[in-house]
C-alpha cells in the first residue's frame, strides 16, 4: 500500500517516466527512418520523418515539463533540495517502486545514448547532402567564370539565374 510519504507522487513519477520512455523508443525510431531517407535521398520520406520527429519532442517536452512538476512535489513531500535527481530520490523509495524507478533510469539512460548517436549520424548525413546539393547548383547555376548571359552571349562574371536556361 502506499503509506510512505511520497509514494502517490512516486507512483505518478513512475507514470510520466514511463511515457518518456515510450516517447523516446518513437523518436529513435523516427530519427532512424530520417537516417535511411537521408541515405536514400527520398525527399517525401525525409519530410514524414523530420514530421514525426517534430511531433514526438513535442510531445516529449510537455511530458518532461509534467515530470519537473511531480519531481518539484516530490523534492518537497521527501525533504530533498530542489533540483534533485532520480537517483537522489531512488534512496526513497521501496521494493517494487525502486526496482520499477531503477528501471526504467537504466532504459533512458541508454535510449539517450542511442539517441544521441543517431543524431551525430543524421547530422553527419544532412551536412554531406547539403553540401552535396550545393555543388549540384554550383555545377548548374555557377556563379564566376565563363558562363551565358540573358543575351545568350558568352561572358565573365556572375549570371545567377534561378533556372536554367534550356534554350542553350
Amino acid at each position: 500500500m502506499n503509506n510512505r510519504p511520497g509514494d502517490k507522487t512516486l507512483d505518478l513519477l513512475i507514470d510520466c517516466l514511463t511515457r518518456e520512455d515510450g516517447l523516446m523508443a518513437g523518436l529513435y525510431s523516427a530519427c532512424a527512418e530520417q537516417m535511411a531517407a537521408l541515405r536514400d535521398n527520398n525527399v517525401e520520406a525525409i519530410e514524414e520523418a523530420v514530421k514525426r520527429v517534430n511531433n514526438l519532442v513535442t510531445s516529449l517536452t510537455t511530458a518532461e515539463e509534467e515530470r519537473r512538476r511531480i519531481q518539484t512535489a516530490l523534492d518537497a513531500e521527501l525533504g530533498l533540495s530542489p533540483g534533485s535527481t532520480l537517483a537522489d530520490v531512488l534512496p526513497h523509495a521501496s521494493g517494487e517502486t525502486k526496482e520499477k524507478l531503477n528501471t526504467l533510469l537504466k532504459e533512458m539512460r541508454s535510449k539517450a545514448d542511442l539517441l544521441r548517436e543517431v543524431n551525430k549520424i543524421n547530422a553527419i548525413m544532412t551536412r554531406r547532402a547539403l553540401t552535396f546539393n550545393r555543388l549540384i547548383l554550383n555545377a548548374v547555376n555557377p556563379e564566376e567564370g565563363l558562363t551565358y548571359g540573358v543575351d545568350g552571349g558568352v561572358g565573365q562574371g556572375s549570371y545567377k539565374k534561378l533556372l536554367v536556361n534550356k534554350t542553350v
